[in-house]
């Protein structure tokens, strides 16, 4: 098992691509952020510069996403030491910012569809998550969906 999990650099990135372009985050958290995505642009090159760049253009996109996974496919071991730190100093900046928080929790949706028909996408309203993944030999219809509150279970 490596020493810091790939998902935790994706994660580190991709949240703070959200929270870069707030105004309302605090610059220590911004700065925290920028010290992360400098030392990725360090240690895997322009192509990880490229698919952050590309994520801060479009946080939802999934192409971004996948970008990014493949420009940064793995965490070597010899550079923990290095990126440990800078992720542990976004992740208490995040941690002492409420507004960063916020950000970084806002709707997520995200759909994975493989379909032998047509999808009809309706209303999806307040997602604090939401993934889905659909294969279907026909039609696929979702109507309404109203996510509950952060803190209540269920949903409406």
């Amino acid at each position: 098992m490596p020493l810091i999990e790939t998902s935790l650099v994706w994660g580190a990135l991709e949240a703070g691509a959200v929270i870069s372009a707030s105004e309302v985050v605090k610059l220590v958290t911004k700065d925290a952020y920028t010290a992360v995505k400098e030392k990725a642009a360090e240690i895997w090159g322009r192509p990880a510069t490229r698919a952050i760049a590309q994520v801060e253009a479009n946080p939802g996109s999934a192409e971004a996403k996948a970008a990014l996974h493949a420009a940064i496919p793995a965490v070597d071991d010899a550079d923990a030491p290095e990126l440990g730190p800078v992720l542990e100093a976004l992740a208490d900046a995040l941690k002492a910012d409420d507004a960063a928080r916020a950000e970084a929790d806002r709707a997520q949706v995200r759909f994975d569809l493989d379909l032998g028909g047509s999808a009809i996408i309706g209303k999806v309203q307040n997602a604090e998550s939401f993934d889905a993944k659909v294969k279907a030999k026909g039609d696929f219809k979702l109507d309404e969906l109203t996510m509950a509150e952060r803190g209540r279970s269920g949903n409406s």
